[in-house]
């Protein structure tokens, strides 16, 4: 499953990847 930021600039990731960044690169979180 892929992840998309609520801000919807960042990438979209897998949970693994998710996981340890925390925050979106744009400042949203990943849901």
């Amino acid at each position: 499953m892929n992840y998309l930021s609520t801000r919807g600039l960042a990438p979209q990731l897998r949970f693994s990847e998710i996981l340890l960044g925390g925050l979106a690169s744009d400042g949203g979180l990943y849901v």
